[in-house]
């Protein structure tokens, strides 16, 4: 008897050779929206994966969720009065020093206070400084500057309605949610416990072509949802395939993007 390993792979077969596609009459060729699902294979984290039984699905561009955005860390910081006064801009560098030695001066006596007004009452140092601050009518220079973190991992969200005009088309629609089900969840690894292997990779592309650009390290999925209630109420062709199915689903990158993919990118014009 076929275990659920090999039920898995003979359903991966069977829509590798031929894409599936919605709608099935190749009305959308110029604007669709194209996803390959290809195994996890570990390799180099830097390469693109190998398409290794993998299965292609075309659907219409998404009716939402077509955003192209980027998102960078940066976190303040404080460079300190004498600090900052050596980094700011317009001055050369022995007015920057003279400043810089000014700024020491006040601290000493700032912190001088703060010290007294601790060995008179344990906290009430930077109370003591503030209240030198205001007899002197001056404030610490914060200097505030920026430090880079990072680029964070992109989400999407996409939506799709798929109105199905016969119940080939259904069960068209039908095969491919079925599809990135299979993809989307693990494998139990047989002999290996309660181990389950890695789902499989999702490739994006949009036509028109560059229209949002995907990490070339794929995505996973994160979650699938589908609606057959239509605008309120389900319908249901002769059978009891549905006629209206709104599909969601969302995903993570797998890799940042750099200002390398763009460098890849023809821009226009150029």
């Amino acid at each position: 008897m076929p275990n659920a390993e090999n039920k898995i792979d003979d359903a991966r077969k069977k829509t590798q050779s031929t894409p599936l596609r919605f709608p099935r009459d190749g009305s959308i060729e110029n604007q669709s929206t194209m996803i390959t699902l290809t195994e996890y294979k570990r390799g180099n984290p830097k390469d693109p994966p190998q398409l290794i039984n993998f299965t292609s699905i075309f659907l219409p561009l998404p009716a939402s969720g077509l955003e192209d955005n980027i998102s960078l860390q940066y976190e303040d910081v404080p460079l300190g009065a004498a600090i900052g006064g050596l980094l700011s801009p317009g001055k050369n560098l022995a007015s920057k020093i003279a400043g810089a030695a000014l700024e020491y001066g006040r601290n000493a006596l700032t912190t001088a206070a703060g010290i007294a007004g601790d060995a008179i009452s344990p906290g009430l140092g930077a109370q003591a400084q503030n209240a030198t601050n205001q007899g002197l009518g001056v404030a610490t220079n914060p200097n505030m500057s920026l430090t880079f973190n990072g680029v964070d991992l992109r989400n999407h969200n996409f939506t799709w309605r798929l109105i199905a005009k016969s119940i080939q088309e259904s069960l068209e629609i039908e095969n491919i949610i079925n599809t990135l089900k299979l993809n989307a969840l693990p494998r139990k690894i047989v002999g290996a416990g309660f181990t389950l292997s890695y789902p499989a990779i999702v490739m994006l592309s949009f036509f028109p072509t560059n229209l949002i650009k995907i990490s070339e390290l794929g995505c996973f999925i994160l979650s699938i949802t589908v609606k057959y209630d239509g605008d309120g109420y389900p319908v249901f062709f002769k059978g009891e395939k549905p006629v209206i199915v709104d599909l969601s689903i969302s995903l993570r990158e797998r890799a940042i993007l750099t200002a390398d993919d763009y460098d890849k990118t023809q821009f226009i014009g150029s």
